[in-house]
């Protein structure tokens, strides 16, 4: 999501644009402020994770990631929005800074408890143990579990057996005609045709 404004919307460096005027009041409409906490609350679409989502130019994108690119320009890349007030539905471009994904871990105290809440677990959500032999970890740091990954392609295979079929037969008959292929170039070079 990265220059969000500028991908969907096209705003020049120009803020006397009309686009960039009708973005705002667009924009405008769509917050309200909350006096006590200074928070600039989204009051369109909010995520069952908070945060505000928009729409524009059929683009979707979130509220607080456009309104500091409305303000400040684009976000870096690799860097994220840390809400500084911990409102996720604020859009309040005072109340948002551009941090490293380490960073936001380590100012964010629901980060932490989640990653810490699932380091704490013992078994995959379906009761497996996550031992050493049955579990993978990403290069990300988070854990699979290796049979459930396993029961997993296991069904896949089951509900779709001809697709594991066919591309086995395929694989084997192209591989077949290779061979029978590079065999019969061999046989007419040792008789001369």
């Amino acid at each position: 999501m990265t220059d969000f404004t500028q991908k969907t919307c096209k705003i020049t460096d120009n803020k006397t644009s009309e686009n960039y005027h009708k973005l705002i009041d667009y924009f405008g409409n769509k917050v309200v402020w909350d006096k006590k906490t200074h928070c600039f609350n989204w009051v369109g679409y909010i995520e069952p994770t908070g945060y505000g989502r928009l729409i524009v130019n059929g683009k979707k994108g979130f509220a607080h990631r456009f309104a500091w690119e409305l303000i400040n320009g684009s976000i870096p890349t690799n860097k994220e929005m840390h809400h500084l007030c911990s409102n996720r539905a604020c859009c309040n471009p005072e109340h948002l800074v551009c941090v490293t994904h380490q960073e936001h871990y380590t100012l964010d105290e629901g980060m932490q408890k989640r990653a810490n809440e699932n380091a704490a677990k013992t078994c995959c959500p379906h009761g497996h143990e996550y031992t050493r032999e049955n579990t993978y970890i990403r290069p990300n740091g988070s854990r699979v579990c290796k049979a459930c990954r396993r029961e997993g392609m296991n069904s896949d295979y089951k509900k779709r057996p001809d697709y594991y079929i066919d591309r086995s037969l395929k694989h084997y008959n192209e591989h077949n005609e290779e061979i029978n292929k590079n065999r019969r170039v061999k046989r007419q070079q040792l008789i001369g045709v």
